[in-house]
C-alpha cells in the first residue's frame, strides 16, 4: 500500500525520514499492541496517537511504523494524510540520504 524510495535530499519533510538519524537495521511494519514512540516531550501510545488523528480502523494497520535498534523511530502518517510522528532523536540536518514514503496506486 506504500513505497519507500531512497533519495539524496528531501524537498519537504512530510513522509521523509533522514537515514543518518537511524540506527540500522530498520524495519517497516504495522502497529502492534502496546507500541510506544518517544516523541519530543513524552512517550505516546500508538493507539492513542491514532485516536488523536481520528484514523479509521481499516487504515490503522496500513500506516507505516518504522523501527530500528532504538525502538520505534517514526510513524509515517503523512502517507495517508495525517501528521508524521518522529522519535525525539530523529532530526533533520544536513543529511545526504533519506527515505521518502509514498502511497502506492492500487
Amino acid at each position: 500500500c506504500f513505497r519507500i524510495n531512497r533519495v539524496s535530499a528531501c524537498k519537504d519533510k512530510a513522509a521523509c525520514l533522514p537515514a543518518d538519524a537511524l540506527r540500522f537495521p530498520m524495519i517497516i511494519r504495522s502497529r502492534r499492541g502496546g507500541d510506544l514512540i518517544h516523541g519530543k516531550r513524552f512517550a505516546k501510545d500508538l493507539k492513542k496517537l491514532y485516536n488523536d488523528w481520528k484514523v479509521p480502523d481499516d487504515i490503522k494497520g496500513q500506516i507505516p511504523v518504522c523501527a530500528d535498534r532504538g525502538g520505534i523511530a517514526a510513524v509515517m502518517g503523512s502517507v495517508f494524510g495525517y501528521s508524521d510522528y518522529l522519535r525525539k532523536d530523529i532530526v533533520f540536518g544536513n543529511e545526504n540520504k533519506a527515505f521518502i514514503f509514498t502511497k502506492s496506486r492500487e
